[in-house]
């Protein structure tokens, strides 16, 4: 995807180091980002995504859960999988 404008990327190579180890371990846990509106955290995933995987090994997913009430494990797995198969 091309865009308009560049977000900025500052500062991120603890975040960038941590990413690059965890992807390579074997699959046990489901990573969250999270954080204050704007912080930068899809642009941190956009730019991990764009410059260390290698996109024929690793099928990504996107989910906006912005306007999604999650109040329990249960619905998380709900809303993650009716997002799938829409």
């Amino acid at each position: 995807m091309k865009y308009s404008k560049k977000a900025a990327f500052i500062n991120r190579k603890k975040e960038i180091s941590f990413l690059k180890k965890w992807i390579k371990e074997e699959p046990e846990y489901i990573l969250f980002f999270y954080g204050p509106k704007s912080s930068g955290k899809t642009t941190l995933i956009n730019r991990f995504i764009q410059e260390h995987l290698d996109k024929k090994e690793f099928d990504v997913k996107f989910l906006n859960l912005r306007e999604t009430f999650i109040s329990s494990y249960k619905d998380f797995i709900q809303a993650f999988f009716r997002n799938e198969y829409l």
